[in-house]
């Protein structure tokens, strides 16, 4: 099974200097004992309006706010589905639960609409 908390960055500030973070965890349980699954995450439902830096984007209407999921708190590679997907250590035991964090990042300088922007990414688990 696959679970996950959402990931919130809260209030997002275009005139902050700095990018603003957020986490989520997903957690990754096995009927069978598993050695190193691989997780991978999709781009969302808006990749398509992603500004570079970015590679995913929330929606809010028909406005948009790019953002990127991390492998780890450095923010220097970009969770994907295909090439940077990330390995559960260890072997994951019958019903033994393995959390993983995403880390999320929202580059500065966006000029947006204000309001609520959501996106939704699939996590996909191979072994």
């Amino acid at each position: 099974t696959i679970s996950a908390t959402t990931l919130s960055f809260l209030t997002y500030d275009p005139l902050a200097a700095a990018a603003k973070t957020g986490t989520g965890q997903l957690t990754v349980t096995c009927t069978k004992s598993v050695t190193t699954p691989k997780v991978g995450l999709d781009n969302g439902g808006h990749n398509a309006n992603a500004t570079a830096p970015a590679t995913r984007a929330m929606a809010n209407g028909t406005n948009y706010l790019s953002y990127d999921l991390f492998t780890t708190s450095g923010y220097t590679t970009i969770w994907n589905d295909t090439t940077n997907v990330v390995a559960v250590s260890g072997t994951l035991g019958v019903k033994s639960p393995q959390t993983l964090t995403i880390y999320g990042q929202i580059p500065a300088g966006q000029d947006v609409v204000n309001g609520s922007y959501t996106d939704t990414i699939t996590a996909t688990v191979n072994f």
